[in-house]
């Protein structure tokens, strides 16, 4: 086995690592198994870890799950819940909304509204729920709102401006969802894919208090004229939202402490690395590969996890900023002992099924031989086909988990 096939599997082995210990199933089942719920349970769970996290609620509540409704990405839906009659499922579009987005909102104020008034509701919430549910202000079209969501996946904002723009265009996201609850007990576990953990960004905050803005953003008129149109929850909705139990089950800090631990368990130094990812995704590939390729850098397990922002052309190609990042990375790192991983957690970067890449010392030497032209295919951010025929796309499949991404290096 070659020492770069060697590294690769290590990476390999703590990224599972870190998606273990922050999988939803166990998540929820953990915080479950310390909470007081009562005899009869109703279940929302939103967003792309959605299954995984209402199977951890199935596995501890049992026959105290009532009722259920599951709103998450296509094909991300397990088919031990779609077999539990409990369960209503709808899978929409992930990451610019459709009318099944439409669909989805439309489904959750309904089930809110029927919910039996003695019934305890645990609502569990994850990443990709900004695009995945919607419900949009009167005068606003699935049109306008993709018109939208397209602005924003090319401006180079990070998650929090997005979601900011997005929770301020929306009727059921920055708290306004809360204006459908009934009289039952709340309880809300969030798998946390932001920096710092806000509530009110993890997928927009259909359940979180509104707090001030961060950012002044200079947005468009035209979306401007959309946020005009929606009202800040009133004072009914802001009580009901100080009386939810809100509890973080997962989150970026638990994976990269996995991914430490599991290194140490292999005998191999970590050292750690101060600060996130964040912002420009070829400003962070220069920082990673400063990092590790200081004269003086120690061999062993270097740790990043965040998410950068990716700035994309007219028609941009295939891939995402973990793929993108990757790629640079080939490049600064050519001819040096190095192997990185860059992957998102959830297992989907950008609108692609590949979860990033993995790429050493030989990779952008590899793509020379074959003819590749890396700069043009930088330019059309058309990473995943440039990594798929240098054989360095990571593709993991739906991971059941949504806590950002990880930069794994081993030197």
């Amino acid at each position: 086995m070659s020492t770069q096939t060697c590294h690769r599997e290590t990476l390999l082995h703590l990224f599972n690592r870190a998606l273990d210990s922050v999988a939803g199933d166990k998540a929820v089942a953990c915080a479950l198994a310390q909470e007081d719920l009562g005899e009869r349970v109703s279940v929302v769970a939103m967003g792309k870890a959605a299954s995984s996290m209402a199977l951890g609620a199935c596995q501890v509540l049992q026959e105290r799950l009532t009722t259920g409704l599951l709103l998450t990405k296509t094909a991300h839906a397990d088919k031990q819940l779609q077999d539990d009659p409990r369960f209503r499922i709808v899978e929409s579009a992930h990451p610019v909304p459709d009318e099944s987005s439409l669909r989805s909102g439309e489904l959750l104020i309904e089930f809110l509204q029927h919910l039996a008034p003695d019934d305890d509701l645990l609502v569990l919430v994850s990443g990709g729920l900004s695009s995945l549910v919607e419900q949009l202000p009167p005068g606003m079209t699935l049109t306008d709102l993709t018109r939208v969501t397209d602005y924003l996946l090319g401006s180079g904002y990070d998650i929090t401006q997005m979601n900011q723009v997005r929770r301020s265009i929306s009727r059921i996201k920055g708290g306004r969802l809360a204006s459908h609850l009934g009289a039952q007990r709340v309880f809300q576990y969030v798998i946390s894919d932001v920096p710092g953990d806000g509530l009110q960004d993890i997928g927009s905050g259909p359940l979180a208090a509104p707090q001030p803005d961060l950012h002044k953003l200079e947005l468009p008129e035209w979306i401007v004229a959309y946020q005009r149109a929606v009202a800040l929850p009133d004072v009914v909705a802001l009580e009901k939202l100080s009386a939810i139990r809100n509890r973080i089950v997962a989150s970026s800090a638990i994976a990269r402490q996995a991914v430490c631990d599991a290194a140490i368990e292999l005998g191999l130094p970590v050292h750690p690395v101060t600060g996130n990812l964040h912002q420009d995704v070829e400003a962070n590939a220069n920082m990673i590969s400063r990092r590790l390729l200081q004269p003086d850098a120690p061999p062993g397990i270097y740790v990043w996890a965040g998410e950068t922002t990716l700035q994309l052309p007219e028609n941009p190609g295939r891939g995402g900023r973990n793929q993108h990042l990757a790629m640079l990375l080939s490049r600064e790192l050519q001819g040096h002992p190095v192997t990185v991983l860059c992957g998102a957690t959830d297992g989907t970067d950008g609108p692609t099924h590949d979860a990033g890449g993995i790429v050493d010392g030989t990779t952008a030497q590899s793509a020379q031989r074959m003819g590749l032209n890396f700069q043009q295919i930088i330019d059309n951010v058309d990473s995943g086909n440039w990594l798929e025929q240098t054989g360095a796309l990571l593709t993991t499949g739906p991971t059941g988990t949504n806590v950002m991404d990880l930069v794994i290096a081993i030197r």
